[in-house]
């Protein structure tokens, strides 16, 4: 016959052939084991900043990602610009219940605000081929490149000498300063 004794778990008998637990407290440990074994999720303290736009998706190299907001109009630009919507069922979005994926499709989004009229507002994530992100960003840049040399050139929407404008004789010199350089004092 088996020895009983004080289950150490509710206090009901238990049995030394189950390490002195009870029947449905053995099950028990025997759950609380694989529960502890199970990687738990990071902690992120209250007040600190968290990563709520960071993403569980590989990006390939060939693919530029970003988050759009769902304003009117802007997916449907986005995508006639050559971008895509991610699309993976498995996707994991910052650390928020809402922010996982689209409800009813793949598509994968997170909630970053209310539009004006207090609607929730959504980013989706997008990619797009490296390829066409670089042409639309030498085609960004080509304005600016114009403004530079006018600047350079002392051009700037006037003309030189006509309407008070002059060109120092050292000429203009135009220092462009990125990074760790911006920051510091000259």
């Amino acid at each position: 016959m088996a020895e009983w004794i004080k289950c150490p778990g509710c206090g009901h008998r238990g049995s030394k052939d189950l390490d002195g637990y009870c029947k449905r407290c053995a099950g028990d440990q025997t759950r609380a084991k694989e529960r502890i074994e199970e990687p738990r999720k990071k902690r992120i303290p209250l007040g600190t900043l968290r990563p709520k736009l960071s993403i569980s998706i590989e990006v390939p190299p060939n693919k530029v990602p970003r988050w759009i907001n769902d304003y009117p109009g802007r997916l449907q630009q986005a995508e006639m610009g050559g971008y895509a919507f991610v699309e993976d069922p498995r996707a994991h979005v910052g650390d928020g219940p809402d922010n996982r994926k689209d409800r009813l499709s793949t598509k994968v989004r997170c909630l970053v605000g209310t539009n004006d009229n207090g609607s929730p507002l959504h980013a989706y994530y997008m990619w797009i081929d490296k390829d066409l992100y670089d042409a639309d960003q030498r085609e960004k840049q080509k304005p600016l490149d114009d403004f530079d040399r006018a600047l350079r050139s002392g051009n700037v929407e006037g003309t030189v000498g006509v309407d008070g404008r002059y060109i120092p004789t050292t000429g203009i010199n135009v220092k462009v300063k990125t990074g760790q350089e911006a920051d510091s004092p000259a």
